[in-house]
Parts: structure tokens; sequence; C-alpha cells
């Protein structure tokens, strides 16, 4: 659920360099949330945020339905420190390019699709 005491930093569903699932599939949602789950664990394992910070499953309209990405939440009076926000910054400055293998084997066992072996 969304706070409106926090801000958000969107990033994306998946690793950058990884397919993910399509809004429009048949089984769009159920995949969404597999590599969702799968991102979450893997950018806290590998990419850690300041105290405060957490990383979401973010919901986003569109025309043609709402989709998911992973977001980062943070509190609202960040926004007056540069430091921090620097921080969050590059965060997203060094998401990773692939899924690792703890979230290849994530994957693998709860039948996603998408993943490139």
């Amino acid at each position: 659920m969304l706070n409106d005491k926090m801000f958000y930093i969107d990033l994306c569903p998946t690793p950058y360099d990884e397919n993910c699932a399509q809004l429009g599939d048949a089984d769009y949602y159920e995949q969404s949330d597999i590599e969702i789950k799968a991102f979450i664990d893997q950018l806290e394992r590998t990419v850690p945020l300041p105290d405060n910070a957490t990383y979401v499953k973010k919901s986003n309209d569109h025309d043609f339905g709402t989709y998911y990405e992973v977001a980062i939440q943070y509190p609202k009076e960040w926004q007056l420190d540069g430091e921090v926000m620097d921080d969050l910054s590059d965060v997203e400055n060094n998401l990773p390019e692939r899924w690792d293998d703890k979230a290849k084997e994530f994957l693998s066992s709860n039948n996603y699709r998408h993943l490139e072996i």
C-alpha cells in the first residue's frame, strides 16, 4: 500500500537487460508478481538503501491497464537533503543488469516464463 507521506522513485520491474512480463499478456499479473518479488529480493541483497528507504512494488496506470514496477519509497522530508538524494541516485544508477543466481533459482521454481538461461 502506498503512503502519502512518502515519495517514490520508479525503477523497473526487472534488471535492465532482462525480459519482463508484458501488460496485455494473459498471465501478466501472475508473472509480474513473480518478477517483482525476485527483483526486490535481489536488490535488497545487492544494492542497499539508506535507512528509512525501502524497495516496494508500485502500480502505475496506463491506457491498457495497470502495470507494476519496483520503486524506492522514502520519506518526503528527504527532498530537502541533497546528500541523501545523491545516495538514492547512486542506487538508481547501479541497478543490476542481469538476474543473479539466487533470483534465477526463485524465478525457475515459480514457473517464470521470461527467464533467459
